[in-house]
């Protein structure tokens, strides 16, 4: 598994005197799937975030979430990623958007399996 950073976001919070930074990755990697008795090697790509909170510029906390296979397309989960940038997404909210949406991005697979599938025969 790979990560490549795409989007950084930062947030002062006034009232805590507190600064959190966001940084939203890119993750790629394979996802081997049996299509018709035959193993299929997919590309595979998904989101990390993480969260750094910052106070008197010392690093209190940071947290992460991943959410893999997403989608075989890569270009279509980093407009996602820009999206959730855009939101300011935190790693606490990925899982929970990411399971409302995800049946829109998972039959991305298997389309990428029937093209495969129809190009090798």
């Amino acid at each position: 598994m790979t990560k490549k950073k795409i989007a950084n976001n930062a947030r002062t919070i006034e009232e805590r005197g507190e600064i959190i930074s966001l940084t939203y990755y890119l993750v790629s990697g394979e996802l081997t799937l049996d299509y018709e008795g035959e193993k299929l090697v997919l590309p595979s790509y998904g989101i990390e975030v993480m969260s750094e909170t910052y106070r008197n510029g010392k690093k209190v906390d940071e947290e992460r979430e991943m959410y893999e296979n997403i989608s075989p397309y890569g270009d279509k989960v980093v407009e996602l990623i820009n999206y959730f940038a855009d939101m300011f997404l935190s790693p606490i909210h990925l899982i929970d958007i990411m399971e409302e949406q995800i049946e829109g991005y998972i039959a991305d697979f298997d389309r990428m399996e029937q093209k495969i599938y129809k190009m090798a025969i």
